[in-house]
This record gives structure tokens, sequence and C-alpha cells, in this order.
């Protein structure tokens, strides 16, 4: 297995759909247990350009431990916050976006879970709260049946009333 750094607009659209998603509730818990921070505390904090650094930094820490090499010896950017359309309503999203959204989420992922910092971090918390959100809202598009709906159930064969016993 490999690991790559994500495109930047792959993380672009992570936090454009974060930010969009009101998250920041996770990221003021982290900072309340000191597990993370921000530059600023005092009057509204606009974190998109936070989120992303986090993202892109748990990338390349991915990257680093996976090939046990520094960050600068593999070729890695600086990242730069660049919003992402996701509609005239970004609370609403369609169906497509979503699905676009959960791509990225998983490449994201995949990409940033080799980082021995990965598990129970702000990154994959957020990720994990992103692609529950989103399977929520596609699971809207699912038809189902209901139980009264359905045919009466047929009494079921048995196997000793066969063989007469």
């Amino acid at each position: 297995m490999s690991t790559h750094l994500v495109d930047e607009d792959t993380i672009n659209l992570l936090v454009t759909t974060l930010h969009a998603r009101h998250v920041t509730d996770l990221i003021e818990q982290y900072r309340d247990q000191g597990r993370a921070s921000l530059a600023t505390t005092r009057g509204p904090v606009d974190y998109r350009e936070y989120l992303g650094h986090r993202l892109h930094d748990m990338n390349v820490a991915a990257v680093e431990d996976h090939y046990r090499e520094p960050a600068k010896e593999i070729g890695v950017h600086y990242y730069d916050y660049s919003p992402t359309e996701l509609g005239s309503d970004p609370a609403k999203i369609s169906p497509d976006v979503a699905r676009r959204i959960l791509g990225a989420a998983y490449c994201y992922q995949y990409q940033a879970m080799d980082a021995l910092s990965w598990q129970d971090s702000l990154e994959q918390q957020l990720i994990h709260r992103l692609v529950d959100q989103l399977a929520r809202d596609l699971s809207v598009e699912w038809e189902y049946v209901e139980s009264r709906d359905l045919p009466a159930m047929q009494p079921g064969v048995s196997l000793m009333k066969l063989a007469g016993k």
C-alpha cells in the first residue's frame, strides 16, 4: 500500500463542506481539551483556513510516517485554502455533489490513515461526522416498502411435517 498527498481541490471541497455543515463544535471540543490550538481566540473565527491546514498536515504526517522521511524530502508543498462552490444552498447539497464529497472524504481518509496520529484525531472525527451526515442525506433517496404493504406471510414449511413426524 502506498500513501500520497491528496489534491488541494480534495481538501478544499472537504473544508468548504465541513464549514457549510457547521461542524465547528468538534473543533471547540478539541480546543477545550487542549488537543487543538487556534491562532486567535477572540471574536468569531473562520475555521476554513484552520481546517484546511489541519487536514493537509495530517495527510503530510501520513506520508512522512509511511515513508519514514521528512516532508521536504518528499516534495510537499504549502497548502492554501480556496473555497469550493457547493451550489446555491450549501446546507442542501444535491445527491451528485454529496457523492462527490463522499468520494473525496474516502480518498482523504485512505491517504491520511497511515499517520500515527490519525486514530481519535480531530481530522478523523471530522471526516467520520461528514461521512455520517452525507450518508444520512443520501439515504433519503432509498426506496423501501413498509411492512404493512408486504403480502401476507405464508406459513413456513416444516421438514418434520414433511417427514410425517
